[in-house]
């Protein structure tokens, strides 16, 4: 005996996301009129799929333990303040890359390619230290100014 077919994905109006005939709403872009209107030419169906989280498949979780395996090995060797630096650096690097992926994942878009996000993370690893010291020498010297 075979099993009942399943109804056909419906794509949204607005975001091509493929949906369930019987959902109220869309899965991807949350509006509620998101079925087609009646009698209009069949939706475009958007080649990009959007996947799992990056750190829920196995590439991402091996970067995580990669960057944990390397803040070790620096405290390890060189000394406990390179490391700490190191991770205030690194991590939010890390976080705002994921993001704007996971964004441009949300919005339909593809997804960065593996060297777009390591230019992102080097670029925001250098860039985050570097905007801190110039806020922090900004203070020091109003402080010193004003006083």
């Amino acid at each position: 005996m075979s099993q009942p077919r399943p109804e056909r994905e419906i794509p949204c109006r607005y975001c091509h996301a493929p949906n369930d005939p019987g959902s109220s709403e869309c899965w991807l872009c949350q509006r509620r009129g998101w079925r087609p209107a009646p009698g209009a030419a069949p939706a475009y169906e958007s080649p990009i799929r959007v996947g799992p989280r990056p750190t829920a498949t196995i590439g991402g979780l091996m970067i995580v333990i990669a960057m944990i395996a390397v803040f070790l090995a620096v405290a390890a060797v060189l000394a406990p303040a390179v490391a700490i630096a190191l991770l205030v650096s690194a991590v939010p690097a890390f976080i705002v890359t994921e993001f704007k992926d996971s964004l441009r994942r949300r919005r339909g878009e593809e997804g960065y390619s593996l060297g777009q996000k390591v230019a992102w993370f080097i670029g925001l690893t250098i860039l985050i230290p570097v905007t801190c010291g110039a806020v922090l020498i900004g203070v020091v010297v109003l402080c010193i100014a004003l006083s």
